[in-house]
């Protein structure tokens, strides 16, 4: 699987597992319900600061990065940072009113150019709650595109509280959520690699919905993909700085 669809698949996955949340106080936790919930929930959500511990393995190879998120109105921003087959890898992605970047730093000099699209700072975003993209999640847990388990189980993670939940994407019945090209497009490319279903671990924090662990398991072919991310630090709606999101570098 290429890259690009790889990110396409965890942003449109993050994208759910961002809109899935906590429960009102008092509430009995079911998986649906926790879902649910956080339609409303992550409203609230203006801005985020976060880190995590990120693991990718696939066809016998691990990737290690650690990675960092920050999110403020429309423009967001991912730092990763690790290795791939022993070479150092720190590369910042950018979405910002202008437009998507990315940024590499080699020998100590950065160098940036225009963004293909914003996969990877979608991990740092909630997908807006507002009509569409709410009907459109409703609409996959009906059609069952979607299949969240009842049982929730409680842990912490960054010093936070979160409750566990399982999900399942069925490429299939993703392929019959209309008027959604993202979705469309996840499934095809779903499909094109043998996935057929998705097997998805997260914990969400209490209070906001944002996950604090995720792990997302496939098979592709005869492969399997596991990614997994654990939080090491969130805060939400912290006061981030207009600097965050200025390029290290000119777009050459």
């Amino acid at each position: 699987m290429q890259k690009s669809i790889i990110f396409a698949l965890i942003a449109i996955i993050m994208s759910i597992v961002l809109l899935s949340g906590c429960t009102a106080p008092g509430m009995n936790k079911d998986g649906k319900t926790v879902l649910i919930s956080a339609l409303q929930k992550s409203k609230t959500i203006t801005s985020s600061e976060s880190a995590y511990d990120a693991n990718i393995a696939a066809s016998g190879l691990t990737i290690r990065l650690q990675t960092g998120l920050w999110m403020k109105g429309n423009v967001s921003r991912a730092d990763l940072t690790g290795s791939l087959l022993g070479i150092p890898l720190i590369v910042r992605y950018y979405t910002l009113e202008d437009g998507s970047y990315s940024c590499a730093q080699t020998d100590e000099e950065w160098a940036c150019k225009t963004g293909e699209d914003d996969s990877v700072t979608g991990l740092a975003r909630p997908v807006s709650m507002e009509g569409e993209n709410e009907q459109t999640i409703l609409e996959m847990v009906a059609k069952g595109a979607l299949v969240i388990q009842s049982e929730v189980t409680e842990s912490t993670y960054a010093g936070r509280k979160c409750d566990t939940v399982n999900m399942v994407i069925n490429a299939a019945k993703l392929a019959d959520i209309k008027g959604n090209s993202e979705l469309i497009d996840t499934a095809n490319s779903m499909r094109e690699s043998n996935v057929s279903n998705i097997d998805m671990i997260q914990c969400l924090d209490q209070e906001t919905g944002y996950p604090l662990y995720f792990k997302m398991s496939m098979d592709i072919g005869s492969q399997e993909m596991v990614f997994e991310m654990t939080a090491t630090k969130y805060i939400p709606n912290p006061s981030i700085s207009s600097d965050v999101f200025v390029l290290p570098a000119e777009v050459e």
